[in-house]
Protein backbone atom coordinates (compact mmCIF):
# COMPACT_ATOMS: atom_id res chain seq x y z
CA UNK A 1 0.00 0.00 0.00
CA UNK A 2 1.69 3.42 -1.02
CA UNK A 3 2.71 5.86 1.67
CA UNK A 4 0.82 9.22 2.09
CA UNK A 5 3.41 12.16 1.37
CA UNK A 6 4.94 12.50 4.40
CA UNK A 7 5.69 9.03 4.56
CA UNK A 8 7.29 9.33 1.32
CA UNK A 9 9.39 12.18 2.72
CA UNK A 10 10.20 10.76 5.77
CA UNK A 11 11.36 7.73 3.97
CA UNK A 12 13.52 9.94 1.71
CA UNK A 13 15.11 11.63 5.10
CA UNK A 14 16.30 8.38 5.94
CA UNK A 15 17.93 7.43 2.50
CA UNK A 16 19.74 10.51 3.07
CA UNK A 17 20.92 9.92 6.27
CA UNK A 18 21.89 6.95 5.34
CA UNK A 19 23.67 7.57 2.24
CA UNK A 20 25.76 10.23 4.58
CA UNK A 21 26.49 7.95 7.19
CA UNK A 22 27.66 4.87 5.66
CA UNK A 23 30.54 3.02 7.70
CA UNK A 24 31.14 -0.15 5.23
CA UNK A 25 29.76 -1.86 2.01
CA UNK A 26 31.66 -2.64 -1.24
CA UNK A 27 32.66 -1.42 -3.91
CA UNK A 28 32.91 -3.36 -6.50
CA UNK A 29 29.60 -4.68 -7.96
CA UNK A 30 28.61 -8.35 -8.12
CA UNK A 31 27.80 -9.13 -11.63
CA UNK A 32 24.55 -10.61 -12.10
CA UNK A 33 22.95 -12.57 -14.94
CA UNK A 34 19.31 -13.11 -15.21
CA UNK A 35 16.48 -14.24 -18.21
CA UNK A 36 13.38 -12.86 -18.98
CA UNK A 37 10.19 -13.52 -16.96
CA UNK A 38 12.43 -14.84 -14.14
CA UNK A 39 13.33 -14.35 -11.01
CA UNK A 40 16.59 -13.26 -9.25
CA UNK A 41 17.49 -12.68 -5.58
CA UNK A 42 20.15 -9.56 -4.59
CA UNK A 43 21.33 -10.21 -0.60
CA UNK A 44 23.07 -7.74 1.85
CA UNK A 45 24.93 -10.52 3.49
CA UNK A 46 28.27 -10.29 4.56
CA UNK A 47 27.47 -7.09 6.47
CA UNK A 48 27.27 -6.19 10.26
CA UNK A 49 24.12 -8.29 11.92
CA UNK A 50 21.71 -6.76 14.58
CA UNK A 51 18.16 -5.95 14.36
CA UNK A 52 17.72 -3.88 11.22
CA UNK A 53 16.14 -0.69 11.06
CA UNK A 54 15.91 0.50 7.54
CA UNK A 55 16.50 -1.10 4.19
CA UNK A 56 16.46 0.86 0.99
CA UNK A 57 17.33 0.44 -2.69
CA UNK A 58 18.53 2.47 -5.97
CA UNK A 59 18.03 1.77 -9.27
CA UNK A 60 20.80 3.30 -11.08
CA UNK A 61 20.42 6.84 -10.03
CA UNK A 62 16.45 6.18 -8.79
CA UNK A 63 14.77 5.31 -5.22
CA UNK A 64 13.92 2.05 -5.60
CA UNK A 65 12.29 0.54 -2.50
CA UNK A 66 12.60 1.03 1.01
CA UNK A 67 11.67 -1.48 4.01
CA UNK A 68 11.55 -0.26 7.60
CA UNK A 69 9.70 -1.69 10.41
CA UNK A 70 8.05 -4.75 8.22
CA UNK A 71 6.40 -2.45 5.74
CA UNK A 72 7.54 -2.44 2.32
CA UNK A 73 7.05 0.61 0.03
CA UNK A 74 7.87 0.50 -4.18
CA UNK A 75 8.73 4.07 -4.90
CA UNK A 76 9.27 3.42 -8.59
CA UNK A 77 6.31 2.08 -10.54
CA UNK A 78 7.91 0.05 -13.05
CA UNK A 79 8.45 -2.53 -10.04
CA UNK A 80 4.91 -2.26 -8.19
CA UNK A 81 3.97 -5.83 -8.00
CA UNK A 82 7.39 -7.24 -8.85
CA UNK A 83 9.56 -7.06 -5.86
CA UNK A 84 10.06 -8.76 -2.68
CA UNK A 85 11.80 -8.51 0.50
CA UNK A 86 13.17 -11.31 2.10
CA UNK A 87 15.33 -12.37 5.30
CA UNK A 88 13.96 -9.24 7.56
CA UNK A 89 14.66 -7.01 4.90
CA UNK A 90 18.25 -8.09 4.01
CA UNK A 91 17.28 -9.87 0.48
CA UNK A 92 15.68 -7.81 -2.60
CA UNK A 93 13.81 -10.51 -4.98
CA UNK A 94 12.90 -9.39 -8.27
CA UNK A 95 10.37 -11.17 -10.41
CA UNK A 96 8.61 -11.14 -14.02
CA UNK A 97 12.48 -9.61 -15.24
CA UNK A 98 12.46 -7.37 -18.10
CA UNK A 99 14.68 -6.38 -20.42
CA UNK A 100 14.78 -2.89 -19.13
CA UNK A 101 15.49 -4.49 -15.48
CA UNK A 102 19.41 -4.42 -16.83
CA UNK A 103 21.34 -1.87 -14.54
CA UNK A 104 23.20 -1.06 -11.40
CA UNK A 105 21.25 -2.05 -7.94
CA UNK A 106 22.94 -0.53 -4.66
CA UNK A 107 21.09 -1.73 -1.46
CA UNK A 108 22.13 -0.56 2.06
CA UNK A 109 21.01 -1.85 5.61
CA UNK A 110 21.08 0.07 8.62
CA UNK A 111 21.21 -1.43 11.39
CA UNK A 112 19.55 0.03 15.46
CA UNK A 113 22.67 0.80 16.75
CA UNK A 114 22.92 2.80 13.18
CA UNK A 115 25.52 0.68 11.66
CA UNK A 116 25.03 0.67 8.01
CA UNK A 117 26.45 -1.70 5.62
CA UNK A 118 26.33 -1.55 1.26
CA UNK A 119 26.34 -3.29 -1.13
CA UNK A 120 25.66 -3.42 -5.36
CA UNK A 121 24.85 -5.59 -8.32
CA UNK A 122 25.43 -5.46 -12.06
CA UNK A 123 21.90 -7.02 -13.08
CA UNK A 124 22.22 -7.88 -17.17
CA UNK A 125 18.88 -9.42 -18.10
CA UNK A 126 18.77 -11.46 -21.69
CA UNK A 127 16.34 -13.46 -23.68
CA UNK A 128 16.19 -17.36 -23.40
CA UNK A 129 18.50 -18.87 -25.88
CA UNK A 130 16.69 -20.77 -28.79
CA UNK A 131 17.27 -24.02 -29.53
CA UNK A 132 19.70 -23.80 -32.69
CA UNK A 133 19.80 -26.06 -35.90
CA UNK A 134 22.41 -27.13 -38.28
CA UNK A 135 22.40 -25.02 -41.81
CA UNK A 136 23.22 -27.98 -44.95
CA UNK A 137 26.42 -29.73 -44.60
CA UNK A 138 28.25 -29.54 -47.01
CA UNK A 139 31.22 -32.57 -47.58
CA UNK A 140 33.93 -33.11 -49.56
CA UNK A 141 35.52 -36.13 -50.13
CA UNK A 142 38.55 -36.67 -51.04
CA UNK A 143 41.96 -39.55 -50.93
CA UNK A 144 42.59 -38.11 -47.52
CA UNK A 145 39.11 -38.25 -45.98
CA UNK A 146 36.64 -35.71 -45.73
CA UNK A 147 36.23 -32.38 -45.23
CA UNK A 148 33.23 -30.68 -44.30
CA UNK A 149 31.45 -27.12 -43.12
CA UNK A 150 29.61 -27.28 -40.47
CA UNK A 151 27.07 -23.89 -39.69
CA UNK A 152 25.09 -23.28 -36.62
CA UNK A 153 22.11 -21.57 -37.05
CA UNK A 154 19.74 -19.57 -34.60
CA UNK A 155 16.50 -17.56 -35.45
CA UNK A 156 17.13 -14.59 -33.49
CA UNK A 157 19.97 -11.72 -33.38
CA UNK A 158 23.07 -13.39 -33.18
CA UNK A 159 24.90 -9.98 -31.36
CA UNK A 160 24.57 -10.88 -27.28
CA UNK A 161 24.84 -14.74 -28.58
CA UNK A 162 28.39 -16.84 -28.14
CA UNK A 163 29.33 -20.13 -29.78
CA UNK A 164 31.18 -23.12 -28.19
CA UNK A 165 32.35 -25.93 -30.82
CA UNK A 166 33.31 -29.17 -28.55
CA UNK A 167 33.83 -33.19 -30.36
CA UNK A 168 34.07 -36.73 -29.17
CA UNK A 169 34.70 -40.12 -30.44
CA UNK A 170 31.94 -42.54 -29.45
CA UNK A 171 31.06 -42.19 -25.73
CA UNK A 172 34.08 -40.44 -24.60
CA UNK A 173 33.58 -37.32 -22.97
CA UNK A 174 33.81 -33.82 -25.10
CA UNK A 175 36.57 -32.07 -26.31
CA UNK A 176 37.00 -28.18 -26.44
CA UNK A 177 37.61 -28.05 -30.38
CA UNK A 178 38.97 -24.38 -31.62
CA UNK A 179 36.74 -22.49 -32.93
CA UNK A 180 34.49 -19.89 -31.62
CA UNK A 181 32.58 -18.84 -34.51
CA UNK A 182 28.87 -20.03 -35.73
CA UNK A 183 30.93 -22.18 -38.33
CA UNK A 184 33.16 -24.60 -38.67
CA UNK A 185 35.64 -26.20 -40.97
CA UNK A 186 36.96 -29.40 -40.40
CA UNK A 187 38.68 -32.61 -41.85
CA UNK A 188 38.59 -35.99 -40.55
CA UNK A 189 40.70 -38.79 -41.50
CA UNK A 190 39.60 -42.63 -42.51
CA UNK A 191 39.98 -43.30 -38.88
CA UNK A 192 37.77 -40.45 -37.37
CA UNK A 193 34.94 -40.98 -39.52
CA UNK A 194 32.52 -41.55 -36.13
CA UNK A 195 33.38 -38.27 -34.58
CA UNK A 196 30.47 -36.23 -33.61
CA UNK A 197 30.49 -32.33 -33.26
CA UNK A 198 27.93 -30.15 -30.86
CA UNK A 199 27.64 -26.78 -31.31
CA UNK A 200 26.61 -25.14 -27.74
CA UNK A 201 24.99 -21.50 -27.95
CA UNK A 202 24.85 -19.47 -25.15
CA UNK A 203 24.45 -15.92 -23.46
CA UNK A 204 25.45 -15.25 -19.79
CA UNK A 205 21.98 -16.46 -18.60
CA UNK A 206 21.11 -19.55 -20.64
CA UNK A 207 22.31 -22.43 -23.35
CA UNK A 208 21.15 -24.33 -25.75
CA UNK A 209 22.87 -26.97 -27.51
CA UNK A 210 22.56 -29.26 -30.96
CA UNK A 211 25.21 -31.99 -32.24
CA UNK A 212 25.83 -34.30 -35.09
CA UNK A 213 27.55 -36.78 -36.29
CA UNK A 214 28.66 -39.35 -39.09
CA UNK A 215 29.01 -36.28 -41.06
CA UNK A 216 30.70 -38.20 -43.76
CA UNK A 217 27.52 -40.97 -44.20
CA UNK A 218 25.55 -40.58 -47.41
CA UNK A 219 22.31 -39.24 -46.70
CA UNK A 220 20.18 -41.57 -48.70
CA UNK A 221 21.85 -44.62 -48.50
CA UNK A 222 23.67 -44.12 -44.95
CA UNK A 223 26.89 -45.79 -46.23
CA UNK A 224 30.44 -44.26 -45.73
CA UNK A 225 31.25 -42.25 -49.05
CA UNK A 226 34.72 -43.88 -49.71
CA UNK A 227 37.20 -41.27 -51.23
CA UNK A 228 38.08 -43.01 -54.83
CA UNK A 229 41.89 -43.98 -53.76
CA UNK A 230 40.13 -45.89 -50.69
CA UNK A 231 37.46 -47.34 -52.61
CA UNK A 232 40.11 -48.69 -55.73
CA UNK A 233 42.38 -49.79 -52.49
CA UNK A 234 39.61 -52.27 -51.59
CA UNK A 235 39.14 -53.49 -54.98
CA UNK A 236 42.35 -54.48 -55.14
CA UNK A 237 42.27 -56.55 -52.01
CA UNK A 238 38.86 -58.36 -52.98
CA UNK A 239 40.62 -59.33 -56.69
CA UNK A 240 44.32 -60.51 -54.73
CA UNK A 241 41.86 -62.42 -52.56
CA UNK A 242 40.27 -64.24 -55.36
CA UNK A 243 43.56 -64.78 -57.29
CA UNK A 244 44.99 -65.85 -54.28
CA UNK A 245 41.63 -68.45 -54.07
CA UNK A 246 42.66 -69.55 -57.35
CA UNK A 247 46.59 -70.10 -57.41
CA UNK A 248 46.53 -72.40 -54.00
CA UNK A 249 44.32 -74.96 -55.60
CA UNK A 250 46.40 -74.97 -58.81
CA UNK A 251 49.75 -74.84 -56.64
CA UNK A 252 48.76 -78.29 -55.21
CA UNK A 253 47.46 -79.88 -58.50
CA UNK A 254 51.43 -78.85 -59.95
CA UNK A 255 52.53 -80.25 -57.10
CA UNK A 256 50.94 -83.63 -56.96
CA UNK A 257 51.75 -83.66 -60.99
CA UNK A 258 55.58 -83.28 -60.16
CA UNK A 259 55.44 -85.73 -57.24
CA UNK A 260 53.98 -87.80 -59.14
CA UNK A 261 56.14 -88.00 -62.19
CA UNK A 262 59.53 -88.21 -59.88
CA UNK A 263 57.95 -91.27 -58.85
CA UNK A 264 57.39 -92.69 -61.98
CA UNK A 265 61.40 -91.86 -63.00
CA UNK A 266 62.55 -93.77 -60.39
CA UNK A 267 60.95 -97.07 -61.09
CA UNK A 268 57.44 -96.98 -59.31
CA UNK A 269 55.06 -98.99 -61.30
CA UNK A 270 51.95 -98.20 -62.12
CA UNK A 271 50.01 -101.22 -60.96
CA UNK A 272 46.62 -100.61 -62.18
CA UNK A 273 47.52 -99.86 -66.02
CA UNK A 274 49.15 -103.18 -65.97
CA UNK A 275 46.08 -104.87 -64.12
CA UNK A 276 44.35 -103.37 -67.40
CA UNK A 277 46.43 -104.76 -70.11
CA UNK A 278 44.82 -107.42 -71.83
CA UNK A 279 46.72 -110.71 -72.23
CA UNK A 280 48.77 -112.11 -74.69
CA UNK A 281 48.96 -115.49 -76.14
CA UNK A 282 51.63 -117.58 -77.66
CA UNK A 283 52.37 -121.02 -78.75
CA UNK A 284 49.24 -122.19 -79.43
CA UNK A 285 49.03 -125.95 -80.86
CA UNK A 286 46.15 -128.32 -81.48
CA UNK A 287 46.95 -132.24 -81.66
CA UNK A 288 45.25 -135.33 -80.59
CA UNK A 289 46.09 -137.01 -77.32
CA UNK A 290 47.38 -140.65 -77.23
CA UNK A 291 44.35 -143.10 -76.54
CA UNK A 292 47.50 -145.21 -74.29
CA UNK A 293 48.72 -142.09 -72.59
CA UNK A 294 46.82 -142.44 -69.28
CA UNK A 295 47.27 -138.58 -68.36
CA UNK A 296 45.20 -137.81 -71.21
CA UNK A 297 43.07 -140.61 -70.97
CA UNK A 298 41.55 -139.60 -67.58
CA UNK A 299 41.20 -135.98 -68.63
CA UNK A 300 39.67 -136.06 -72.30
CA UNK A 301 37.63 -139.07 -72.08
CA UNK A 302 34.15 -139.61 -70.80
CA UNK A 303 34.02 -143.03 -68.96
CA UNK A 304 32.06 -144.81 -71.73
CA UNK A 305 34.69 -147.11 -73.39
CA UNK A 306 32.87 -146.27 -76.80
CA UNK A 307 33.56 -142.05 -76.89
CA UNK A 308 36.79 -141.33 -78.97
CA UNK A 309 39.59 -138.58 -78.09
CA UNK A 310 39.26 -134.83 -78.88
CA UNK A 311 41.52 -132.54 -80.61
CA UNK A 312 42.71 -130.56 -77.96
CA UNK A 313 44.33 -126.78 -78.30
CA UNK A 314 46.67 -125.63 -75.89
CA UNK A 315 47.23 -122.13 -75.59
CA UNK A 316 50.42 -120.92 -73.37
CA UNK A 317 50.06 -117.15 -72.03
CA UNK A 318 52.81 -114.68 -72.26
CA UNK A 319 53.45 -113.17 -69.13
CA UNK A 320 55.11 -109.57 -69.25
CA UNK A 321 57.22 -108.26 -66.40
CA UNK A 322 55.24 -105.33 -64.87
CA UNK A 323 57.19 -102.04 -66.39
CA UNK A 324 57.30 -98.67 -65.44
CA UNK A 325 54.44 -96.54 -67.04
CA UNK A 326 56.26 -93.99 -69.22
Amino acid sequence: MPLPYSGVVFHLCLIVFACTHVSGGEDVPVILNGLINQSIPMSLSGGPSGPVQLVFWIFKTNPLVTYTNNQLNVIDEKFKGRLELLDDGRVLKIGHLRLEDSGLYTGTITLTNNTNYKKSYNLSVYEPVPTPTFGSVKTKITDDGCNATLQCLVPTNKSSLSYTWKYRHGDSEYQLYNNSGDTIQITLTNNSWDREFMCIVHNPADQKNISVKDICLDNDTKNKRVPNGTRNLRTYKYLGLIVLALIIPLAFLGLYLIMKRKRRKAGTPDVMEDKNREPQYIQVTTFQPNADTQEWNNALYDSSPRQKPKAVTVYATLEHPLETKR
